[in-house]
C-alpha cells in the first residue's frame, strides 16, 4: 500500500483537524509545521508501536498524538485533501498574479495550491 492510499484510510478526526486549521488561519504551506509543533509529538515507530517501521493511518496518528515523519506526512496529506474540498479556504489562500503585456493588456494567472489556472 502506498502513501496516498494510507492517507485515505480511516480519516476519522481529519475533518475536526481541518476545521481547526481553518479557524487558526493556517495557510496550506504551514499545515505540516503547525501539526508537528502543536498537534502531533514526534516519536519513532518502535516507541509508539513496538516495531521498527509502521505507517499509521491518519486516525491512528491522531489517537496516539504521536508519529514519525511518514505518519506526519500521511496526516498532512489527509488534512490537505480535506481542505482542498473547501472552496472558502482555497479562495482565501489563492495567489493571483496580474501581468501586463506590452500592449497594456492585463493577463491574470491564478495559482491555486499546486494548480495553475488561466482565467
Amino acid at each position: 500500500m502506498d502513501f496516498n492510499e494510507i492517507a485515505k484510510l480511516d480519516t476519522r478526526g481529519v475533518d475536526e483537524l481541518g476545521e481547526l486549521i481553518k479557524s487558526r488561519n493556517i495557510p496550506p504551506e504551514n499545515i505540516r509545521f503547525h501539526i508537528s509543533k502543536n498537534i502531533i509529538e514526534g516519536k519513532g515507530d518502535y516507541e509508539i508501536w513496538g516495531i521498527n517501521d509502521y505507517w499509521a493511518t491518519p486516525y491512528e496518528t491522531l489517537q496516539k498524538g504521536a508519529g514519525d515523519c511518514e505518519d506526519l506526512s500521511i496526516l498532512t496529506k489527509s488534512v490537505s485533501d480535506y481542505l482542498d474540498k473547501d472552496e472558502e479556504y482555497k479562495e482565501r489562500y489563492k495567489l493571483k498574479i496580474i501581468i501586463q503585456d506590452n500592449t497594456g493588456q492585463q493577463i491574470s494567472v491564478v495559482i491555486d495550491n499546486l494548480s495553475l489556472i488561466n482565467p
